[in-house]
């Protein structure tokens, strides 16, 4: 019985690694906002006006949305898994090119064309770590909402679902470790939610996670959160 017993825990420990997103691989402690953000007044009421709309929409219960976000891989065989990232010091798309991704896959959705390449060249030194309001003026996009705290999940959803719900998709930034000393930083898109699941698309192509939680379960932390339209 014992045997049998350390047998079950052991496969349960080495099917955790297997999905835990520290195990991909993919380190990038210096995916953070290079201009100061605090320029960009963060309306409490807006993000709070868009918080309890997601509220009232889970309260539903069976309440849900999938919004047609183009996928698009950092990694993963690429054409553009090998460009350098401008601004990085010869750091490649497929090393950390999540932010610049994610935001690709919702430059798309807003009817855009450009891959990862493409946008890496159209935000030169603005395309690592991503400037969010460079990015956005790029294409004339507005900066709806945006959160630079750090999140529960429960808040994290709530904001996601009330975008949603108007047909914005969210850009989430995530950390491991502390504000002051990240040891990863990863960026994916939400792009739907069901139930009390936030539906993502992962540029890691080595993950691949199709929720959030596969992450927040795993020690990460939200810390960003950005409306583009």
């Amino acid at each position: 019985m014992k045997k049998i017993f350390s047998f079950i825990m052991a496969v349960t420990i080495l099917y955790g690694l297997m999905l835990s997103p520290s195990a991909t691989g993919l380190t990038d402690t210096s995916n953070r906002p290079i201009f100061d953000d605090s320029g960009l007044v963060e309306t409490m009421l807006e993000n709070q006006t868009l918080i309890e709309t997601g509220k009232a929409a889970l309260r539903m219960r069976t309440s849900q949305t999938s919004l047609s976000v183009p996928k698009l891989y950092q990694n993963g065989g690429n054409s553009w898994d090998s460009v350098i990232l401008n601004n990085s010091g010869g750091v490649t798309i497929a090393r950390a090119g999540c932010a610049l991704t994610s935001f690709t896959m919702i430059h798309r959705y807003l009817g855009g064309s450009l891959d990862p390449s493409g946008m890496n060249t159209r935000l030169g030194n603005a395309a690592y770590p991503l400037n969010y309001l460079t990015a956005a003026n790029a294409f004339g996009y507005s900066i709806l909402n945006y959160s630079r705290a750090d999140q529960s999940y429960t808040n994290t959803l709530n904001f996601c679902v009330g975008a949603l719900l108007d047909n914005h998709p969210v850009l989430i930034g995530m950390r491991q470790g502390t504000a002051a000393n990240p040891t990863n930083t990863h960026f994916v898109v939400a792009r739907g939610y069901y139930s009390t699941s936030i539906l993502i698309h992962d540029p890691n192509a080595q993950k691949n996670a199709l929720v959030l939680s596969d992450y927040t379960s795993y020690g990460w932390t939200v810390d960003r959160l950005y409306v583009f339209a």
